[in-house]
């Protein structure tokens, strides 16, 4: 009977494992915030630097402890703020929360305008559904060097880059942003006797990158931002150079990088060929342009031609 008892509990405990692992389990994200510390910089004219920060899996509502410091502008409507048919209503608020109160992104904007200490606050995002609430510390500190970012300083004819903007505090953290400050931006070929800049400017508005529109209107207004395109023209070398021109930043050196422009060449045929001995192959230089091809005509001054072992073959051009 002993042995009879102790199956049937075995069995039965079986069973409960069975159902309860075999049950849909509704999976509820926690609450989460994109960045959990921001560094951004202070400058002493109109335009302050601002930052777009993100929470997830809630709908939320923004404060700042320090508005001294920064402010923050919630964003409303946003089509993340979680499925209507699954949220449910707390019971510490009268009404389950609407579309137009419904917030999972925030403008964080610098409000200090003195540039002679470094400060902080943080930022709050409580979840209007749950009351649970994450936080994300802003410190904000005068910019001590700048520095230009590249992909590749090496392009071909027609080839855009997108060049930006670094900055640094005197202890060498990154700025979170340097959206929304005024930069100037030039371009000096290498050789002086160039007589047109293998690289040039063009607009963002003429391209189809997407870029914020902050830096569009800074765009339409006649201003530089910290983020430019580069096209390339010409062959050659240039030096790219930016320095910052806000208030309070003319001790700030500026920023400089040589860029390579070269002519995108192709050897046809472009397949690796196989010869008798004796025999010959004829070979064209090609380069491209506005997405047309051309062959170069042959001899040119302009290329040297060899192979990497005379022994098995050589060029007569």
């Amino acid at each position: 009977k002993g042995s009879a008892a102790l199956f049937a509990c075995v069995l039965a405990f079986l069973f409960v494992w069975y159902v309860d692992a075999a049950a849909p389990r509704k999976v509820v994200d926690d609450i989460a915030i994109h960045d959990l510390n921001l560094l951004l910089p202070l400058t002493n004219g109109k335009v302050k630097a601002s930052y777009n920060l993100k929470a997830y899996n809630g709908c939320f509502k923004w404060t700042t402890t320090n508005p001294e410091v920064v402010v923050v502008d919630p964003i409303y409507g946003s089509d993340s703020c979680g499925d209507k048919k699954t949220i449910q209503k707390n019971p510490f608020y009268e009404e389950t929360p609407s579309d137009n109160s419904c917030s999972t992104e925030c403008i964080v904007s610098v409000t200090q305008n003195s540039l002679d200490r470094r400060s902080s606050s943080f930022i709050i995002a409580e979840d209007l559904i749950s009351g649970r609430k994450v936080r994300c510390e802003v410190y904000v500190d005068k910019i001590h060097r700048i520095e230009i970012e590249t992909t590749s300083r090496r392009m071909y004819h027609d080839d855009v880059e997108e060049l930006t903007v670094l900055g640094f505090d005197s202890i060498g953290n990154l700025f979170s942003t340097l959206e929304g400050l005024q930069f100037q931006w030039s371009i000096v070929a290498v050789n002086p006797n160039t007589a047109m800049p293998p690289l040039k400017f063009i607009p963002f508005a003429e391209s189809n990158i997407e870029v914020s529109d902050v830096l569009l209107d800074m765009e339409r207004q006649g201003k530089e931002s910290y983020a430019v395109l580069v096209k390339g023209v010409e062959s050659g070398k240039v030096h790219v150079n930016t320095r910052l021109v806000e208030l309070g930043y003319n001790l700030v050196d500026q920023s400089s990088v040589m860029i390579s422009v070269l002519e995108p060449l192709e050897l046809h045929p472009l397949q690796p060929v196989y010869l008798a001995p004796g025999t010959m192959i004829q070979y064209e230089l090609r380069t491209f342009k506005n997405e047309y091809t051309r062959t170069i005509p042959m001899p040119n001054a302009q290329y040297v031609w060899g192979t990497m072992d005379q022994s098995v073959a050589t060029v007569n051009d």
